[in-house]
């Protein structure tokens, strides 16, 4: 008996989806990959308007990240160091 014969048994008693299961099993980045994929094809609009809602919050978090660490690098430049010596 496979891994997925099994996953189909255990659905079948319990009436769970595949997310779920990959939820109680601890993988959770199965289940955020199944979901997505189940939003995908169910929901395919929805799923389109939030992909692009999401690609640019990415970038505008890269440039927020690329800023932060640019002011960082400027102020332990201008600073002393807080190292001690030893």
């Amino acid at each position: 008996m496979t891994f997925g014969d099994l996953l189909a048994r255990y659905r079948g008693k319990t009436g769970l989806t595949q997310a779920e299961l990959a939820n109680r099993l601890g993988m959770t980045r199965m289940r955020a990959q199944l979901e997505d994929l189940a939003m995908r094809y169910l929901y395919p609009t929805a799923y389109m308007r939030l992909a692009k809602k999401m690609a640019v919050r990415q970038q505008t978090d890269q440039h927020t990240v690329v800023d932060s660490g640019a002011r960082m690098g400027h102020l332990s430049t201008s600073r002393p160091s807080m190292a001690r010596a030893t």
